[in-house]
C-alpha cells in the first residue's frame, strides 16, 4: 500500500501532463456551458482584461512622464534616506506650508537629486516661466 504523501506525488504528477491539463479545461469548460449556458475564464467576472477608460489612459507614459515619475521616486528615497533634505519654507517666497521639489535642470538621471524647494504657487509660477 502506498503512503500518502506517494499518492499525492503521483496525482500531482499526473495533472501536471499538459495532455491532462488540456483535457480538464476542456471537460470545466463543457461543464461551465451546460451550467449557466456561457463560460467566463476564472477571476474576470466577464470583464475585459488589462486596464481600460482612465486607468488605461494613466498607464500611457510617454518618456518624459517616465523620467518625471521616477525624478519624484529619487526625491522621495533620498529624503527618506537623508541624503536631502527638505526645507519648511519656500525658497522663493518664504512662505511656510506645504512644500514641492522643482526640478529645475529637468528631469535626466545625473539631475534627479538637483531641485529646489517651492510652494505650490511659486512652483507653478517657474514652471510657467521655463516654458
Amino acid at each position: 500500500m502506498q503512503t500518502v504523501e506517494e499518492y499525492r506525488r503521483k496525482k500531482a504528477e499526473y495533472y501536471a501532463r499538459p495532455e491532462v491539463i488540456e483535457r480538464e479545461i476542456k471537460r470545466r469548460t463543457a461543464y461551465l456551458l451546460k451550467k449557466r449556458g456561457s463560460y467566463i475564464p476564472r477571476g474576470t467576472r466577464g470583464r475585459p482584461i488589462g486596464p481600460t477608460g482612465k486607468k488605461a489612459e494613466r498607464n500611457k507614459f510617454d518618456a518624459n512622464s517616465r523620467d518625471k515619475q521616477y525624478a519624484r521616486l529619487a526625491v522621495k528615497g533620498a529624503l527618506g534616506k537623508g541624503l536631502i533634505i527638505k526645507p519648511n519654507v519656500c525658497s522663493d517666497c518664504g512662505k511656510n506650508g506645504r512644500i514641492e521639489a522643482h526640478h529645475y535642470l529637468g528631469y535626466e538621471k545625473e539631475h534627479w537629486l538637483d531641485v529646489q524647494w517651492f510652494c505650490p504657487k511659486c512652483h507653478v509660477k517657474h514652471d510657467l516661466s521655463i516654458k
